[in-house]
């Protein structure tokens, strides 16, 4: 957590007043970027086979920022 607070510019205890761990940080990032990824797949319409809408499926995801 110091790490991160370091490079986030902020102190330690500032992220435990948001997070009460490590894990909860964790699941906060995974969550957005989850969240992140089914707006990007919303806004697709998927067409093809099975195989080819996974394959597109897997592109959108690697391509994040």
């Amino acid at each position: 957590m110091r790490r991160v607070a370091d490079a986030a510019g902020l102190t330690a205890m500032a992220i435990y007043r948001h997070y009460r761990d490590r894990a909860a940080l964790l699941n906060a990032v995974a969550n957005d970027g989850f969240e992140e990824l089914a707006a990007t797949i919303a806004r697709k319409r998927l067409t093809g086979d099975f195989e080819q809408r996974l394959i597109k499926l897997a592109e959108m995801y690697l391509d994040r920022p």
